[in-house]
Formats: structure tokens, sequence, C-alpha cells
């Protein structure tokens, strides 16, 4: 699982986890199709509890912007699942 504090401001690091975040979306929204935005939301605002996780986040979120990540079919979404 996705931890904020493995997030490193360095570009490759944050590339990487970048693309992982994305696959643990398109995931939650193959397994769990009508409420994946709202837990989407709840996990956002407990990994973002604390200014310095905050921080975190968007600093991750500084390196990545404007970075193109290739999404799957709606219906693969289940291909970046890890269970």
């Amino acid at each position: 699982m996705l931890r904020l504090s493995q997030l490193i401001i360095e570009a490759a690091p944050s590339q990487n986890l970048g693309r992982d975040l994305l696959d643990s979306i398109e995931c939650l929204h193959s397994v769990r199709p009508d409420d994946a935005s709202e837990i989407g939301r709840s996990l956002r605002a407990r990994a973002h509890d604390t200014p310095s996780r905050y921080r975190a986040y968007l600093s991750a979120q500084s390196v990545v912007s404007g970075q193109s990540f290739v999404t799957r079919p709606p219906d693969a979404g289940a291909s970046a699942c890890e269970f």
C-alpha cells in the first residue's frame, strides 16, 4: 500500500509512486465501482491528517504535475489489483 511517508521529492521516485497511485485508483474503481469515489475521498482525508503529511503530498504532486500516465480501459481496471 502506498504511504505518504514514502514520497521522496525526486522525479523518478515520485513518478513511480504516481503510477502506483493511479493503479490503486483503477483497482478501487474496478472492485468497488459504486462507492470508489467516496472511499477515495475518505482515504485522502486520512492520509492528509497532519500539516506535514499534506505538505509532503503537495510537494510530490508538484513533481508529477503535468506528467502523462497511461490509463487502462475501464473494463481492465482489475488488472491493476495486486491481490
